[in-house]
């Protein structure tokens, strides 16, 4: 529960002592690349709750029984 907050002091040293331009870049593209994984697992999910892929043959474009 503590976890994040306990990295709360080496952050601020990050920022006060070397390049903040460096960190605040590294920290964005960080998120850039996990708004991107998270766009790209959305993409992928369907409404019924099952994963496309194309590599198998799934009945979910089937009417069913």
């Amino acid at each position: 529960m503590l976890g994040p907050h306990s990295d709360l002091p080496r952050k601020a040293y990050w920022l006060l002592f070397l390049d903040p331009v460096r960190i605040i870049g590294l920290w964005l593209a960080f998120l850039l690349l996990q708004l991107l994984m998270g766009l790209y697992a959305f993409s992928v999910w369907t409404e019924n709750g099952r994963a496309r892929c194309g590599a198998c043959r799934c009945s979910s474009s089937s009417t069913g029984s």
